[in-house]
C-alpha cells in the first residue's frame, strides 16, 4: 500500500501529513509510513475499532470511516472488511432470536461479538473470528464476576473453523452450549483488577444487555 497516495487522500479530507506521519483532524489518531507500508491491517484494525465504538462522538467517527474507506482500496483489506460485514449480518439475524447485542472490531481485530447476560448469572459471549476469509472460528465465553472476593469465574469454549454458510448451525450449537455450560470444575478462577475502577458503572453497563435465550 502506497503511503503517499493514502496521505494525499486523507489530507483532502482534513487530515494533516507531516514528516512521514498522518494525523486525524481531531488529533486523536495517527499512523506513520513504516507501519502502513509494513502491515496496513495494523492501521485499519484500530481505526475500525474506533469507527464501530459506541463511545466515539459522531464527528470523530466520521474521521475513521473516511480512513477505512481509503484503506479498503487495498484488496486484502477489502476482503477482510467484507468478510467481517458478512459475519456481522449473520450474527444480527441470529441475535434477534436469542437476545444478544452484536458488535464488531471490539478489541482491534477482525471479529464480531454477540453479548448477552447469562440466565445463570454473569455474561455470555459468542465471538466469531473473521480475519482469514472465508473461514470463521467461533469462540464462546461465560464469566461471572464476584466483586467481594475480586475474582472472576470463567469458561471458554471453541468451535472449529467454518464457512460463513455454516454459521447458522454453528450459532445454534453455540447458544445451546452456553445455556448448558460445563460443571463447575470446567471453570477457571482469575483475579479481578479493581484498582481505580468502580463497580457501579460496570454493573450499569452490563444491565443494559438482554438475557440470552
Amino acid at each position: 500500500m502506497e503511503y503517499s497516495a493514502i496521505a494525499r487522500g486523507l489530507v483532502a479530507l482534513g487530515w494533516v501529513s507531516d514528516a512521514g506521519t498522518v494525523v486525524s483532524p481531531s488529533s486523536g489518531f495517527w499512523f506513520d509510513r513504516h507501519t502502513l507500508e509494513a502491515d496496513p491491517l495494523r492501521v485499519y484494525s484500530p481505526a475500525a475499532r474506533r469507527a464501530h465504538s459506541r463511545w466515539v462522538p459522531p464527528a470523530e467517527r466520521q474521521e475513521f470511516l473516511d480512513l477505512l474507506a481509503i484503506l479498503e482500496s487495498e484488496p486484502e483489506i477489502a476482503a477482510i472488511a467484507n468478510h467481517v460485514d458478512v459475519v456481522h449480518s449473520a450474527l444480527l439475524t441470529w441475535s434477534t432470536v436469542h437476545g444478544a447485542t452484536v458488535s464488531c472490531w471490539d478489541f482491534g481485530y477482525a471479529a464480531v461479538r454477540a453479548t448477552a447476560r447469562h440466565p445463570l448469572g454473569g455474561i455470555a459471549v459468542v465471538e466469531c473470528l473473521a480475519g482469514a476469509p472465508p473461514g470463521v472460528e467461533t469462540l464462546l465465553y461465560h464469566w461471572v464476576d464476584d466483586w467481594p472476593s475480586a475474582t472472576r469465574r470463567g469458561w471458554r469454549g471453541e468451535l472449529r473453523a467454518n464457512l460463513v454458510s455454516d454459521l447458522p448451525k454453528t450459532l445454534e450449537r453455540a447458544v445451546r452450549l452456553l445455556l448448558e455450560p460445563p460443571e463447575s470444575n470446567g471453570y477457571s478462577i482469575s483475579s479481578l483488577s479493581i484498582d481505580g475502577f468502580r463497580r457501579d458503572p460496570d454493573d450499569k453497563y452490563w444491565a443494559e444487555f438482554q438475557f440470552l435465550h
